[in-house]
């Protein structure tokens, strides 16, 4: 290798010369979608670019991914990012809308030039979108989430019971909690998904742990804490399975607790206090130890959403989807069999038979992996506050879609911020950039 020295001011310059934007994403923490711009300039390399991303544009099905992830990412801008403004005439260059090749999408989102500043604004959102869509559908392709549910639902229903006296309890017979509500939370809609990462530092969809998941609501806030010790004494969730990092308390003083009923006990079993008084307790507790005011970790709930948050893990058992042609087959065969002279129903039986005694085959027929979860606990109060109060889950959704046009659309935004202000003066209704 040559001297530094050696080399030319040119040629030592251009050695020097980095992408800082890409260098923020490899070691600075910085997501891709947030980089103002790419660093691509010829149409060779911007293919290259692309097939190191992972679609080879020669591949007639790669071509076919990358523009059905183009077509949802303009639509998803369109029905979500922007309805008001794109109805009003706010839409990219005809020729960017138009564009099928993502290697022109990937030279406008690296041009410099002042004149390319709208070409290159609306081609980086795009490609910003289109990004998150690519790794919504690696994720899906992989788990099974309609099976997930219904196996993690499955646990707590054994838990679960009914009657005419108690309404909703959880437990069994002996040791049990009365809930006021239970519902649960379908799989994400891909609109959902696509608004969480957006708005995720790290944008990626492996992180994404509430694809599924379960509220309970108690009577009583102290009543929170028997749930949370009734999942792990029946065994519905397993503590081992539990992401500590992700548990959120924001609604009950958790230390504080501890403390009263330890004591508490303490004094029902001397004599010093009445089962009675133990619970007169209880009631005082919901009002001294809910907690008031928290730091919020996620930016967009409320500061008065209030709820004990588990993430958790199950391990999910279901049929190999890629081997679904074996039951088929094997279906196929029995109803050959009905006609006991057919050959043909020989033939594959044979085969179908060659093909399951083949080494660790009948182990791939099932695949298993663990599903995260989460699991929301919260009393009564706590829940009048989501569905109609400050910490609604509309008002959720809003904070959301307002982070996610900030970091897809700023440019864009400013660049035709004259429009924008043509339309609030007209009071045409807009949702605002920033």
């Amino acid at each position: 290798m040559a001297k530094e020295n050696s080399f030319s001011a040119a040629k030592l310059a251009q050695n020097w010369t980095f992408s800082w934007p890409a260098m923020d994403v490899l070691i600075g923490g910085k997501s891709a979608i947030d980089i103002p711009y790419l660093s691509v300039f010829s149409p060779a390399e911007a293919g290259e670019f692309i097939k190191n991303y992972g679609f080879d544009l020669s591949d007639d099905e790669d071509r076919r991914k990358t523009h059905a992830l183009i077509l949802e990412a303009w639509t998803f801008i369109e029905s979500t990012l922007m309805p008001t403004e794109w109805k009003k005439g706010i839409r990219p260059p005809e020729n960017v809308l138009s564009c099928t090749d993502p290697r022109q999408l990937v030279l406008w989102a690296s041009a410099r030039g002042e004149e390319d500043k709208l070409h290159r604004a609306w081609a980086c959102a795009v490609l910003r979108v289109a990004h998150t869509a690519a790794h919504i559908d690696g994720v899906w392709a992989m788990i099974d989430a309609e099976a997930a549910a219904r196996q993690i639902r499955e646990r707590f229903e054994e838990f679960l019971h009914i009657d005419e006296k108690s309404g909703i309890w959880f437990g069994d017979e002996r040791d049990h909690v009365v809930l006021e509500h239970i519902e649960w939370k379908a799989p994400k809609s891909r609109r959902s998904v696509f608004l969480k990462l957006l708005h995720k530092p790290g944008n990626v969809a492996e992180n994404i742990y509430d694809l599924l998941g379960v509220r309970i609501v108690t009577k009583r806030l102290s009543d929170t804490m028997l749930v949370v010790k009734y999942l792990r004494d029946f065994h519905v969730v397993t503590f081992a399975n539990c992401n500590p990092g992700r548990v959120r308390n924001s609604l009950i003083d958790f230390r504080a607790f501890q403390d009263v009923i330890e004591n508490s006990k303490l004094q029902l079993l001397e004599g010093d206090m009445t089962p009675q008084d133990f619970v007169d307790l209880l009631a005082k507790i919901d009002i001294d130890l809910r907690k008031v005011s928290t730091r919020r970790k996620n930016p967009h709930s409320a500061q008065k959403y209030q709820s004990l948050q588990l993430t958790c893990r199950q391990l999910i058992k279901t049929k190999n989807p890629a081997l679904g042609w074996m039951e088929h087959l094997e279906e196929y065969v029995k109803n050959l069999k009905k006609n006991q002279n057919s050959p043909e129903a020989k033939q594959i039986g044979n085969v179908l038979e060659f093909i399951s005694e083949w080494p660790d085959f009948q182990e791939n027929r099932l695949i298993s992996s663990f599903f995260p979860y989460e699991v929301q606990i919260m009393d009564a109060k706590a829940y009048e506050a989501i569905k109609y109060g400050d910490a609604s889950h509309e008002k959720y959704k809003m904070s959301q879609i307002r982070t996610a046009r900030r970091r897809i659309l700023n440019e864009v935004f400013t660049l035709v911020r004259h429009q924008l202000k043509d339309m609030k003066s007209s009071k045409m209704p807009v949702e605002r950039a920033d």
